[in-house]
Order: structure tokens, then sequence, then C-alpha cells
């Protein structure tokens, strides 16, 4: 899991999501789907374009997938999603820099 950061709108999470469904989701047999489902858009809401959090951009820079829709994670006040990310599919610049490490 991969969490959004703490007070991102509806309209905020919804607007990344749009763009990331298009370049980094997951094959249709690694979706999941989420426990509780973020609340639809209502009139008046506003798709902003907004900075994607730091660790979700990380997390695809390296080559991970979304597999599927976020959750609201009501504990922590934030939006989860969940990623895959095949150390087979990284891209070469970060198995050079991870090995390194």
């Amino acid at each position: 899991m991969c969490p959004f950061y703490r007070g991102i709108t509806r309209s905020d999470v919804y607007a990344i999501m749009d763009r990331f469904r298009r370049k980094y989701m997951s094959d249709d047999g690694q979706r999941v789907l989420p426990r509780v489902e973020i609340p639809a858009l209502v009139e008046g809401d506003n798709l902003t374009a907004l900075r994607i959090p730091p660790l979700l951009k990380a997390y695809v820079s390296l080559g991970a997938k979304i597999c599927g829709e976020p959750s609201w994670d009501a504990d922590f006040k934030v939006a989860d999603v969940f990623i895959l990310l095949n150390v087979d599919n990284m891209s070469t610049r970060y198995v050079r820099h991870f090995a390194r490490t």
C-alpha cells in the first residue's frame, strides 16, 4: 500500500488517478478492489492538476504498477492505493543505483 498524503481532497484523488489510469495501471489479472471506496465526485467538484504525492511518484518512477482504485483509510484519514513493483522490470537506472547501496 502506498498512501496519498493527508489533507488531499476527493477531487485531488480523482485527478491523480485519472492521470495514473492512462499510464501506470496493472494488468486486469493483478487488480484489487478497494475496501472503502473514495466517495464519488459531486457537481461542483473541480479536478485540478496538482503535484503527485512524492512517495507515489517515486514508486511509479521505479516501474511500479497501480493495482486498482484507491481505498479510504479512515484510521489515518488518507487514501491508499495498492501497488506492485516487479524488480525484474525495474528501470536499469534504478537497478544500478540500488545495487551500489
